[in-house]
């Protein structure tokens, strides 16, 4: 299983919310993955650049380094993590895309990325999810 953190938990994270720390260090030992959106994660920087705020910054791109950051990538970087025998799965928010997706993606989903259960079930024991973006 594994965790899907929003903006908002992210920032109680940065800002050293107890309650949020320890949630986030008992996952990380019971060795749960743990995921941020690429929308999560550029609006976490851009409001930490804005604010000019250093040390959070920092914090932040620790962070970064020990969750997964699910971002959107192109059909050659599907095909490259399938080729070498990777289960991928690619999403899209229009039925018109599964043909195209599914010559890259054993697996295509047709979703509603703001649906952050559906998010996070789909990422679970995946080992790479393609978000497609026009």
């Amino acid at each position: 299983m594994g965790y899907l953190l929003d903006t908002n938990i992210i920032t109680a994270h940065l800002k050293n919310d107890e309650k949020i720390r320890a949630k986030i260090k008992e996952a990380n030992f019971q060795e749960e993955n743990l995921y941020i959106s690429i929308i999560s994660y550029y609006e976490t920087k851009r409001g930490l650049l804005y604010a000019n705020a250093t040390r959070k910054l920092s914090k932040f791109n620790t962070f970064c380094e020990a969750v997964t950051v699910a971002f959107y990538v192109g059909a050659s970087v599907a095909r490259y993590w399938q080729e070498r025998g990777h289960l991928v799965t690619a999403t899209t928010t229009t039925t018109a895309r599964v043909t195209e997706l599914e010559k890259v993606a054993a697996r295509v989903v047709v979703m509603d990325e703001t649906d952050a259960l559906s998010v996070q079930s789909l990422v679970q024991n995946q080992q790479i999810v393609l978000a497609w973006e026009i």
